[in-house]
């Protein structure tokens, strides 16, 4: 028990180093990566907001054609509806 608390606090210390080592590395990550999406400047930064707005336009469109598709299907169907009424009525 002794010899395990004289150890301790040397495991202590090494786990306080790495933690703070740690926090070095983090820091710098976080650092780089700012540079890496800040590399491109403004023309970047420009033609990510250009393909945002152009994928905002596709997922609008591709909403509205099955919007369409739907009211389509919807038509057709009470179309047939009323034809087939009109032939039972005939």
């Amino acid at each position: 028990m002794n010899e395990l608390k004289k150890v301790m606090p040397e495991e202590e210390l090494e786990t306080n180093r790495l933690v703070e080592g740690s926090k070095s590395f983090k820091k710098q990550a976080f650092e780089l990566q700012n540079k890496n999406e800040n590399a491109g400047g403004k023309e970047l930064e420009k033609q990510k907001a250009t393909v945002a707005e152009i994928q905002w336009d596709i997922d609008k469109s591709s909403s509205d054609i099955n919007s369409h598709k739907v009211q389509i299907e919807t038509e057709q169907k009470n179309d047939e509806k009323k034809l087939t009424k009109r032939i039972e009525e005939s």
